[in-house]
């Protein structure tokens, strides 16, 4: 009798653990109208570089990622392997550095997609479970729906580390600062991070909710229409920028002074979660790429951007002038196709840039939409508009 009373105490321990690493919850929750999500805990397998499905003129590349499902944290999968595809502008996605990570990825059809640039670096701990190493951009601004996940010491099984040669002092400051990371013999050594139901928390609260899979509000639903031809009249954004010049204005300031300000999480709600940006590279260069990029990545870079720069003297005097151009869907940011969106608004300066020698003029254009009656930052563009070298006495 006592055996089998213990066979049964064994029997339900397997199961629990099973169940406690193979969890397959129906949903993670997300919006009804959202695409069917899927997060998890992957095994690297190979991730390898695809032929584009056709010419764009934002340079994408495409990848297809093949990784062992480890564990489920939220969505319904049952195979130890998965396949999805992904786009990544930067080249191969930076999370095919790591053997193991948190994905997140979507259903549409028969195919998974990766939900750009989201991936969070994990490293098992001496007690066996997973964790990330503290991000510094996790915490790092005013923004209040981003300040919750609180760092906490981890104890991780191996030593994980990053490469420093070379960093200035600030630089280290802003990337590996103290306690979260101790600096030794040229490397950073991470000292706290948070665990997994943590870091996907933290997600679902920021970017998933600005995404639209969470938390949807009157002020950031994007409404899909269904026209007919009939339904369909020639935009004319000249008579659309008059209209609406005004408001424009005093939208575009707005948003310009939350940034001198540092409110990010003023900025944050007047932007989408993935914003064209030319400055995100290598401020200030002749050539700009203007690429779709995250808005912690705006955001970090424009800061370190307008100080002491003359765009930022510009804005100050409001020495602008106002356009607008109607979307051209192949070339925008998927957040806004099929949404009734037809023009895009921009506030444009002109700045004038030396580079060596060569003086270049150059007009930096602040992008919004007007979506559901809230105009949103839609990004930021720049165009060289001519310039010469010039003789430096």
């Amino acid at each position: 009798m006592k055996s089998f009373v213990l066979f049964l105490v064994l029997c339900c321990c397997s199961f629990y653990s099973c169940n406690r690493f193979n969890r397959h919850p129906d949903s993670c929750m997300e919006n009804p109208d959202k695409e069917q999500l899927l997060i998890f805990v992957g095994e690297k397998i190979e991730v390898t570089e695809m032929e584009q499905d056709h010419e764009s003129d934002i340079p994408y590349l495409k990848f297809k990622a093949r990784y062992k499902v480890l564990d489920i944290v939220c969505g319904d999968y049952d195979g130890n392997e998965i396949t999805f595809i992904g786009y990544d502008h930067y080249g191969m996605p930076a999370f095919s550095d790591y053997k193991n990570c948190i994905l997140y990825v979507h259903k549409d059809r028969d195919t998974f997609y990766h939900e750009s640039y989201l991936y969070d670096a994990l490293y098992k701990t001496k007690s066996g479970e997973w964790a990330s190493p503290c991000a510094p951009s996790n915490f790092a601004f005013a923004d209040p729906t981003v300040q919750k996940m609180i760092p906490r010491p981890v104890d991780f099984a191996e030593e994980v580390s990053f490469d420093v040669k070379g960093g200035s002092r600030n630089w280290l400051k802003e990337h590996y600062p103290n306690p979260y990371y101790e600096i030794r013999n040229k490397r950073a050594i991470a000292k706290y991070g948070n665990y997994v139901e943590e870091v996907v928390e933290f997600k679902k609260r920021g970017v998933l909710k600005a995404r639209g899979y969470y938390g949807k509000t009157a002020d950031n639903k994007i409404k899909i229409q269904d026209v007919t031809l009939a339904d369909i009249k020639q935009v004319d954004e000249s008579q659309m920028l008059q209209k609406n010049k005004s408001e424009i204005v005093k939208a575009a300031y707005r948003f310009f002074d939350f940034l001198r300000r540092r409110d990010s999480a003023a900025v944050r709600q007047m932007s989408f979660d993935s914003v064209f940006c030319s400055i995100c590279e290598e401020p200030t260069r002749r050539d700009y790429e203007n690429n779709l990029e995250t808005f912690d990545s705006f955001y970090v870079s424009i800061n370190k951007y307008l100080t002491f720069s003359q765009l930022e003297l510009e804005i100050k005097n409001k020495v602008f002038e106002v356009s607008a151009r109607k979307i051209e869907p192949a070339k925008e940011n998927s957040l806004i196709r099929n949404t009734g969106i037809e023009v895009v608004y921009s506030i444009d300066f002109t700045v004038i840039e030396n580079f060596d020698g060569y003086r270049s003029e150059q007009k930096h254009r602040f992008e919004f939409v007007k979506m559901n009656g809230v105009y949103k930052f839609y990004g930021m563009r720049t165009e060289e508009n001519g310039g010469k070298y010039v003789r430096d006495f």
